[in-house]
């Protein structure tokens, strides 16, 4: 629930001063009845967002995507800094689109990352609450990505994959920025990656630019062992006999 706000400036400092509450930011005063039906309207707000988000996961269970998007639509327009509202309001807007669709999800999950990893940072007092939040989300695009195509035989399939990899390697990088010194997010970060490079390295042979990709793998590989020093690269295919492979897949 958002903090008591000042009507005139939106500031939330008051300070009590012959009996009136003094807006510290523009100088409003407020008598006590006035205060309190300021808290009355805040209190009615939040039940009203607190059956909203109820609503919403609830349509989250039953996989009813449009609904979910549309309660937390709602919830936004009273909440705009809930961070469960900001990221499902978007992702539950792709959940249901197929691999062909990858470029767009990975748009989407990307710019929502970048608004909702801040405010659960900023917003969730509470670490544990916080480490849940975005193992929540870690966990639903982790689960969204299992369910697109991941099976390539052309060039262009190829393609569409790369966006589900990347939304994979994404999603661990971001949590890495937003949170770079909590050790308990390591291991999700380390899965994300790893599911990441299994991916990758699979379509390896129908990538065009196999040097480029070679290096990306080696590079999250480096990254994974930082957090997993068991960790192994996987093993690269001498250049003679990919270059062979992708001559017959043409």
């Amino acid at each position: 629930m958002k903090k008591l706000q000042c009507e005139g400036c939106g500031n939330s400092d008051f300070v009590k001063k012959d009996g009136l509450f003094e807006c510290q930011y523009c100088g409003l005063k407020y008598s006590p009845e006035e205060i309190s039906n300021l808290y009355k309207i805040r209190i009615d707000n939040s039940d009203k967002i607190n059956n909203l988000l109820k609503l919403a996961r609830q349509a989250k269970r039953n996989n009813n995507w449009e609904k979910c998007a549309q309660y937390y639509e709602m919830v936004m327009i009273e909440d705009s800094e809930n961070w469960e509202a900001s990221f499902y309001a978007d992702f539950s807007g792709v959940v249901s689109f197929s691999g062909k669709k990858a470029s767009l999800i990975y748009s989407v999950i990307s710019n929502a990352l970048d608004t909702t990893l801040p405010l659960i940072r900023d917003t969730v007092p509470d670490q544990t609450e916080q480490e849940n939040a975005v193992l929540e989300i870690a966990q639903d695009i982790f689960d969204l990505t299992k369910r697109l195509n991941t099976d390539v035989d052309t060039y262009s399939s190829a393609n569409s994959v790369l966006y589900v990899i990347n939304t994979l390697y994404v999603t661990g990088n971001k949590i890495e920025s937003v949170f770079p010194d909590n050790a308990n997010y390591e291991t999700l970060i380390a899965d994300l990656w790893k599911s990441g490079v299994k991916i990758h390295f699979s379509i390896l042979d129908y990538i065009t630019d196999t040097k480029n990709a070679k290096a990306i793998i080696q590079s999250y590989s480096n990254k994974i062992k930082q957090y997993d020093e068991d960790y192994e690269c996987p093993k690269f295919k001498p250049a003679f006999v990919t270059s062979l492979k992708k001559l017959f897949n043409k």
